[in-house]
């Protein structure tokens, strides 16, 4: 019994430490989470974030970063009621965490848009690993919280890949639980936990980075690959074309999309698909060259985040002059 005891205590003062280390020593940040929302394609639910929550990155450098005051990726935004919201669609490389939140594009867009008013507001809708049609039901979600002004998609690849592994015809339709938070004891007791502990959501991070490596997936995103479009592809999957009219019918003329993608003739037809069925449209197949990423073929860096920031400025204020 006193063996037990003593074991006991020794584990208790070392979880302490350990905590202490990782907490104040390194500064790796808790969870951070807010809720799970639940329906999202594919992953079946996504997380929130709490204001002001901190997230580590190493692409960039060994970096911890807060989000901002409504728990998403860039600057603070303001808190009026009556604000123009604009949405700012993608997957990892709109979520910009490799770089600091006021150099991130959404960011760089945010403060330039204070030439056209103080009522607008940027969100940074990026989200890890996400495609278009995953995308579509996280705007869905997003605009019974924010209602959108402007709804901007941001691609960078062609998606092939990514769209081929769900079921076809691609269905649209919102689940039953759609939006609902996930409310399970294990969710619950699990993230209080993570929230409560850097060290245990170090552990649980380090379990699951592992676990990834392990398990590839259709939508699992390779940051460092060079090329973004899918082997082989000369044309624009119908996947897309068809996600890209999902978004034009929700969202009318409110709708823009943009293209990075870094081939011109897949932009070309994009062109010419989006002015069939007048969507309002923009590309720039320069953005994503090596020297606007980091290691010349990862994420965007803090030139390539400027440049990206800057051109949905030039684009919205061409887009508002069409739409007037």
């Amino acid at each position: 019994m006193r063996k037990a005891f003593f074991i006991s205590l020794a584990l208790v003062f070392a979880f302490i430490l350990a905590e202490i280390i990782v907490r104040f020593v390194l500064s790796y940040p808790a969870y951070g989470v807010e809720s799970s929302i639940l329906g999202i394609p594919y992953r079946g639910k996504e997380l929130t974030y709490k204001p002001h929550s901190k997230y580590w990155n190493v692409e960039g450098g060994n970096n911890i970063f807060s989000r901002n005051n409504i728990g998403l990726n860039g600057i603070d935004v303001n808190d009026i009621q009556t604000s123009k919201n604009i949405f700012v669609l993608g997957n990892s490389f709109i979520k910009a965490s490799e770089v600091s939140p006021e150099l991130m594009a959404t960011s760089v867009f945010q403060k330039q848009l204070a030439d056209l008013g103080n009522n607008y507001r940027v969100l940074n809708l990026g989200f890890y690993s996400h495609d278009p049609y995953q995308l579509y039901f996280l705007s869905e979600f997003f605009k019974r919280k924010y209602q959108p002004e402007t709804v901007i998609l941001v691609i960078e690849r062609d998606y092939g890949a990514w769209l081929s592994g769900y079921e076809h015809p691609l269905n649209f339709n919102l689940p039953a639980d759609f939006g609902n938070e996930e409310s399970g004891l294990k969710f619950k007791l699990a993230t209080y936990i993570r929230n409560s502990s850097s060290f245990v959501n170090l552990l649980a991070s380090a379990l699951k980075l592992s676990s990834a490596g392990n398990n590839g997936s259709q939508t699992e995103e390779t940051p460092d690959e060079d090329n973004l479009l899918t082997k082989g592809v000369v044309k624009l999957p119908e996947e897309l074309k068809t996600t890209i009219l999902e978004f034009q019918k929700a969202y009318g003329t409110k709708f823009l999309l943009v293209s990075i993608i870094p081939q011109d003739s897949l932009n070309k037809e994009l062109m010419g698909f989006c002015s069939v069925n007048k969507i309002n449209c923009f590309t720039d197949s320069q953005i994503m060259i090596k020297t606007n990423r980091l290691n010349q073929n990862g994420h965007l860096n803090e030139a390539g985040n400027k440049l990206l920031g800057e051109k949905l400025y030039e684009f919205y204020k061409e887009y508002l002059r069409i739409n007037k």
